[in-house]
C-alpha cells in the first residue's frame, strides 16, 4: 500500500507559532463543547506534525482537553492566571 501525504505540514521552527496553531485547532474541534475520539486522534497527529514528541503531544491534549472542557480544579485555574 502507497503511504502518501497530499497535505503536509509545514512546522514552524518556533514553540510559540506551534502552540498557536495547536490552540487555534482545538478552538475548531471544541466548537461543539466536546471532543470524539476521532477528532483527538486527529489533534495528536497535527501534533507531532508540528514538531512535538508523541508524549509531548498527548500531554497537551490533556491539558487543552481539561482546559477547553472547564475539568480544572481552582489550583489549576489559579495558575493559569
Amino acid at each position: 500500500m502507497k503511504k502518501e501525504n497530499k497535505y503536509p505540514i509545514d512546522p514552524p521552527s518556533d514553540a510559540q507559532t506551534r502552540l498557536e496553531r495547536l490552540f487555534d485547532l482545538f478552538r475548531i474541534v471544541f466548537a461543539d463543547h466536546s471532543i470524539d475520539k476521532e477528532e483527538e486522534v486527529l489533534v495528536l497527529k497535527y501534533a507531532i506534525g508540528l514538531g512535538y514528541t508523541t508524549e509531548e503531544a498527548k500531554k497537551l491534549i490533556l491539558r487543552s482537553t481539561a482546559i477547553f472542557g472547564g475539568k480544572l480544579s481552582f489550583d489549576e485555574y489559579q495558575s493559569l492566571l
